[in-house]
């Protein structure tokens, strides 16, 4: 058992060192929140609903030579099929995104002699989002003048919500934790400690550690002073419209490729809004879940009871 923290990708990863050449790709613009079999990495962005926001796009030249030799035209487009690719993959329903709610400027950039990145503005309006639909933007790079496309990076899905109601940050107000192989570890401060219920899709939140592994990840105690957490594991609640928790998943997969674990909702718990309104401090749900490791073999279980604190 160990603690995961997903890492931001950097040139060691992404290059191929069999070939020992740098490649051209767009670089991570935040954490992959896709699982590692995914066809392709998803990038995904909640946002509050205002007139504007703005999200950085980069190109990167990547590999052991710091910068380009020579000017990189890179061209990308929007490609439809890897959606269908990815939602078929995943079980996912992704929509592209509607032109209307979003602005790219360019499908062309340069890198420049003796610069390694190149960059552009992506403009959303989520005043004018589907807050039923879950949106992404497909992209792929399609040539470039100088160098190789990279073949883990050269595509990426970028999703897009506006924050749902169920979003924000929240405090654990009460709750029980059991590891079936280790009895002694337990709830890790269920008297206050804040998460981030953070925005998956138009009906779901995942788990996220803003303090300790800054992750999607399920934190608890191995000793009186020792913290640990569940590697490729963190529980995505989906909600319907009378608050209702109707089902509870992994969020790096069912079951996750590294190891196996999978999730599943406990009918037995309350599992859902118990007191307020989602969105209003001092609103409260509860969450009720089965941990599976892997199969049908039961690692441990837990029961929560979050707190509304506010927007994150």
């Amino acid at each position: 058992m160990g603690v995961f923290s997903s890492c931001l990708k950097d040139d060691s990863l992404i290059l191929n060192p069999d070939k020992g050449v740098n490649v051209v790709e767009f670089a991570n613009p935040a954490q992959i929140a896709s699982p590692a079999s995914a066809v392709l990495p998803l990038y995904t962005f909640a946002y509050d609903i205002v007139p504007s926001v703005t999200l950085p796009l980069t190109v990167s030249y990547s590999g052991p030579e710091a910068t380009a030799p020579q000017d990189i035209t890179v061209k990308f487009a929007i490609d439809e099929t890897m959606l269908d690719k990815y939602n078929e993959d995943q079980e996912t329903e992704f929509t592209l995104i509607d032109p209307a709610v979003y602005t790219l400027p360019t499908t062309e950039l340069v890198i420049k002699k003796g610069e390694s990145k190149a960059s552009t503005t992506i403009t959303f309006n989520p005043t004018k989002f589907d807050l039923e639909a879950s949106y992404a933007l497909p992209l792929k790079i399609t040539s470039v003048s100088s160098s190789v496309i990279s073949g883990n990076f050269g595509s990426i899905i970028i999703g897009v919500n506006a924050k749902n109601k169920w979003d924000g940050r929240y405090k654990v107000v009460a709750g029980t934790f059991k590891d079936v192989p280790n009895a002694a570890w337990s709830i890790f401060n269920p008297d206050g400690y804040e998460y981030y219920i953070q925005t998956t899709g138009a009906k779901t939140v995942a788990l996220y550690d803003p303090t300790y592994f800054g992750d999607y990840i399920q934190v608890f105690r191995t000793s009186p002073t020792g913290v640990s957490g569940y590697g490729s594991f963190s529980p995505v609640f989906t909600f319907d419209e009378n608050n209702n928790i109707t089902s509870i998943v992994n969020f790096y997969g069912q079951p996750a490729p590294a190891n196996g674990r999978s999730a599943a909702i406990n009918p037995a718990g309350q599992n859902k809004f118990i007191k307020g309104t989602p969105g209003v401090a001092g609103a409260q749900f509860q969450a009720s879940w089965t941990l599976f490791q892997p199969g049908t073999t039961v690692r441990s279980t837990s029961d929560y009871t979050f707190e509304y604190i506010g927007p994150r």
